[in-house]
């Protein structure tokens, strides 16, 4: 029986009211469903929560299973789906960090961009938003908290996926579709962006997420904490200096396959991954766990 049918033959017993609560109420759970699949970056940010999840503190784990009804892994690519959702269309654009002209992480208000017909605001600033609310969770209902869970599980993660920090020297100013010029890999024509999604399944094929977590998970806890210091802010402005790089690895195109992974590569972008990893473990046992140390 379609979906709609039975909706509205359950909303004829329960009243017309109910029917239009009741249809906006499926319509974002099959989001919800939805969006527990990979999409683009999704084999990085599981990879990522996977790690992280191994880095909670039992305090911290508690707290979470409190708020979501599934472990951080299944919410990693969450934020991925549910922007396509009216209700989410405002967090579109959180998936990018963009520069001012000075090379500063751009920390611009939420907007209209009429070019792109989208919301815009960059990841910093709804990072940010969503620990200052979920630190502040006595104040906040129990679906606000594990909502913006959610955006921090996948933010966290966002904010080192290397072709989501757009520089400002990119054609079309707001330089959204930098990275995004055509190439060939393993014989089909792609964006160049898309190389950097589903990086573990192409330069680490048949790996599952244990075999993964262990190439990953290598640092001291002094090395982690290390690279805990400062704000979000700091977290972003930190990576610029290296991102263009991978600008360099590839051109217009260029004709590539699987020899394109060599270990000093692949060595770059596990350190974005275990710092994606480490920063999140750290975010979420200093909102939950009031014995877990400060980085200093």
């Amino acid at each position: 029986m379609a979906l709609d049918l039975k909706v509205s033959i359950l909303a004829a017993l329960l009243g017309t009211e109910y029917l239009i609560k009741m249809k906006k109420t499926v319509t974002l759970i099959v989001f919800c469903l939805i969006c527990l699949q990979s999409f683009g970056w999704g084999g990085e940010h599981r990879n990522i929560a996977y790690v992280a999840l191994k880095h909670l503190t039992p305090t911290t784990q508690k707290a979470l299973d409190f708020y979501l009804d599934r472990p951080i892994t299944e919410y990693a690519s969450w934020m991925d789906s549910v922007r396509e959702h009216p209700d989410y269309a405002y967090t579109h654009i959180w998936h990018c960090i963009s520069l001012t002209h000075e090379n500063k992480v751009s920390m611009e208000p939420l907007h209209w961009v009429p070019s792109m017909q989208k919301y815009s605001a960059c990841l910093p600033a709804g990072l940010i938003q969503a620990i200052n609310l979920v630190a502040n969770r006595a104040e906040q209902s129990d679906s606000t908290v594990s909502i913006n869970l959610r955006y921090i599980i996948h933010l966290v993660g966002e904010l080192h996926c290397p072709g989501h920090i757009y520089l400002n020297d990119m054609p079309d100013g707001y330089g959204h579709y930098y990275g995004y010029f055509k190439l060939k890999y393993q014989g089909k024509t792609v964006s160049y962006h898309s190389i950097f999604d589903s990086t573990i399944s192409k330069a680490w094929p048949g790996l599952d997420e244990e075999e993964m977590s262990c190439i990953i998970d290598t640092w001291p806890f002094e090395k982690q904490m290390e690279c805990c210091k400062g704000s979000v802010i700091d977290w972003c402005q930190n990576l610029i200096p290296e991102i263009p790089q991978i600008y360099d690895w590839a051109k217009p195109g260029d004709e590539l396959d699987e020899s394109f992974w060599t270990d000093y590569r692949k060595e770059y972008l596990l350190n974005l991954y275990r710092l994606g990893s480490y920063r999140l473990a750290y975010v979420l046992n200093t909102l939950f766990d009031p014995q877990f140390p400060k980085a200093q």
